[in-house]
């Protein structure tokens, strides 16, 4: 008897995993080739586990299922497709908080989804607990850990996948919100779905759900579509035209994104159980050290205690240094007058070259504690361009990197980013915070290396082809002329290329403080350059 074939398609974000797992199931059984049309590959393999054949497809990786970049456009088109039963979405468990968006639109897309937290060992390796079973009562659909390095978690993934085929993924679902949180909506959605919006736009959504059943009868998962056309979406608009103007006033895009975004820090916030003391202690130093009353007091201590540490402990460590000195000299002076060496020889070696060495090398442990110091606040510094930091300061996204190699999957997720925040703005000014830069400079006269308008441009090029208009660049530095304020006052905003860099972040600061006085929004930061070991960092590797 023949087995019964399960379709099932891999989908999750760069660097994931998802490959590996793939390959996992499948070995050698690969089969790889093109979309028909483009060139963007795709694999495809055959697993067999107890009495399922699964037939598994592994799609580009994706960060959203906007139809923006081409992989994007391919990988939905497939989802959507009746022939896919399940979607394995691999996240990335050590950097969950930037996998469960693609999450959250796969659950909306209607098709079964079996979430694969992949990278398990990492997170124990970090300290940090995942409650698996508050996780996919949040979401509605099953949640297996899994490791693709050590094979572990295989078997149980196919047997959810296969448990899983033909069921609506708000099975279990459970959502425990705050009072203040609680939806007034005519129709209670938190027992339906797990993502559920404000009340306007549930009302939106459910207005534009009843005309696409009563135009399109036969339409597959209405409340995704009409999500689709909240952010005008020109695909689904093109291919079930209703009326929408009276429903669908201006681009609902970005509220959506921002609730999702909410959504998912309040699931990280629930199943993040054991945060490494690492993680917790830097965010404890975080609140006091960027608090509004105790902000300043503590970073003047902070001054104070660098002020002792290079006189008082320095001046200590010199006074050892010149006992030492003094006794060395005072047994070359014997050993010379020992040998009958002349007087001027014996005052030139050790009242002009030992004395005068000492005398500078005195000053080495001042010199050393001072730098000391310095080095340990520049390290703090460049911390705030972690992402949540930096949202922190600013309530704005990172939009993403741009690595000194200029990495394509950085550079994609940079463009995808950008699309979707940045979607609908006018005219964007794009302002360089230049490293290096004396703080009494004019606001656009300085003059710009080869290589810093070279990466200006690119960046410029970067937000156009995401967002289909030039952004207005603005070469600016600290403090701002009023007629470069005026220029961003009348725009949709500023994007900040940050420098990666230590000494940047106290520069960055003033900036912000100067923009909100001026009443000029921040829609997002890039940052520039950056190196291996940020990269580190800010993927939590």
């Amino acid at each position: 008897m023949e087995q019964p074939i399960i379709n099932v398609a891999f989908a999750g974000n760069p660097n994931c995993g998802k490959t590996t797992l793939f390959n996992a199931y499948t070995g050698a059984r690969l089969k790889v080739a093109n979309w028909p049309g483009v060139t963007v590959e795709k694999k495809e393999g055959v697993f067999r586990f107890h009495e399922f054949q699964y037939k598994l497809v592994d799609l580009p990786g994706i960060y959203s299922l906007t139809c923006y970049s081409t992989e994007e456009i391919l990988s939905r088109q497939y989802l959507l497709e009746d022939e896919v039963d399940v979607v394995v979405d691999v996240a990335d468990a050590s950097n969950l908080e930037r996998n469960l968006y693609l999450t959250l639109q796969l659950i909306e897309l209607g098709k079964p989804v079996v979430l694969a937290l992949n990278m398990m060992d990492i997170v124990e390796e970090r300290g940090m607990e995942l409650d698996i079973h508050r996780l996919p009562e949040m979401l509605g659909i099953p949640v297996v850990p899994v490791s693709a390095r050590k094979r572990t978690g295989l078997e149980v993934l196919m047997h959810a996948v296969a448990h899983h085929q033909g069921k609506a993924n708000n099975e279990g679902l459970e959502h425990h919100h705050d009072i203040k949180c609680q939806s007034h909506h005519k129709h209670n959605h938190h027992k339906e779905f797990a993502m559920v919006y404000s009340d306007d736009i549930e009302d939106k959504i459910d207005d534009l759900e009843a005309r696409l059943l009563d135009a399109y009868p036969g339409i597959v998962n209405p409340r995704w579509h009409a999500i689709k056309m909240l952010e005008k979406d020109p695909e689904v608009m093109k291919n079930y035209p209703i009326r929408t103007d009276d429903i669908v006033d201006r681009n609902y895009e970005h509220e959506i994104i921002n609730q999702k975004y909410d959504f998912i820090e309040e699931i990280i916030d629930e199943v993040l159980l054991n945060r490494s003391k690492k993680q917790a202690a830097t965010e404890k130093i975080d609140h006091w050290l960027t608090h509004p009353t105790w902000g300043m007091p503590i970073f003047f201590g902070i001054m104070a205690l660098v002020f002792l540490l290079t006189f008082a402990v320095g001046d200590w460590i010199a006074g050892g240094f010149e006992v030492v000195i003094s006794a060395f000299s005072k047994g070359v002076f014997n050993g010379m007058t020992a040998l009958n060496l002349g007087p001027a020889l014996i005052s030139l070696v050790c009242d002009g070259i030992i004395v005068g060495v000492g005398g500078i090398l005195t000053f080495l442990p001042n010199i050393f504690m001072l730098f000391l110091a310095l080095a340990f606040l520049y390290i703090l510094d460049d911390s705030l361009y972690l992402e949540e930091d930096f949202r922190k300061r600013c309530d704005a996204p990172l939009l993403g990197i741009l690595t000194r190699q200029r990495n394509k999957e950085y550079r994609q997720e940079l463009l995808t980013n950008a699309a979707f925040l940045l979607k609908g703005a006018g005219q964007l000014c794009l302002i360089e915070v230049e490293k290096g830069k004396k703080e009494g400079d004019s606001g656009s006269s300085g003059k710009e290396s080869e290589g810093t308008v070279q990466a200006l441009e690119e960046v410029r090029e970067l937000l156009a082809e995401s967002i289909g208009d030039e952004p207005e660049i603005l070469r600016m530095a600290w403090p701002f002329a009023e007629q470069d304020c005026e220029k961003m006052r009348r725009g949709d905003g500023v994007v900040l290329a940050l420098p990666w860099g230590y000494g940047s972040g106290r520069k960055l600061t003033h900036i912000l403080m100067q923009l909100e006085k001026q009443q000029i929004s921040v829609r997002g930061a890039i940052l520039m350059d950056a190196d291996d070991r940020y990269l580190k960092a800010y993927y939590r590797k």
